[in-house]
């Protein structure tokens, strides 16, 4: 007889900074509220690969999360009235600053705690 132990499939990851790039900036709705969750994929022990995620808000003010990923990312401040697709900042680099968290349950998850831009001497270094 084989037993399974089913795992949540995340790989805890040690808190510190990570390089990452976006894949994913999706729309998603509970409790009658809309809000974004940013999936990141980040780079670790060489050259392994997880998904991390973010949910933001929907605001995108001068002090919203939501503009401060989009600003790490484009690597510059966003322009008042300036319209962004979030299709366009998929695959770009970034850095990304991992903490502990827990979940309802007490189980350990990654946490992102920010989201920086990629400084400009280490964008050639990045592997994606």
């Amino acid at each position: 007889m084989v037993v399974l132990s089913a795992t949540s499939g995340e790989i805890l990851l040690k808190p510190g900074i990570y390089s990452a790039i976006v894949t994913e900036v999706a729309v998603k709705e509970r409790d009658g509220r809309t809000f974004l969750v940013w999936t990141f994929e980040v780079k670790y022990a060489g050259s392994k690969t997880t998904r991390v995620r973010r949910p933001t808000s929907m605001s995108f003010g001068p002090k919203s999360t939501a503009r401060a990923i989009v600003e790490a990312v484009l690597r510059r401040k966003v322009r008042d009235g300036e319209q962004i697709d979030t299709d366009d900042l998929l695959g770009l680099p970034v850095q990304v600053v991992i903490a502990r968290g827990a979940r309802p349950d007490g189980e350990e998850t990654n946490r992102i705690e920010a989201v920086l831009p990629v400084p400009v001497e280490d964008e050639d270094d990045l592997p994606f």
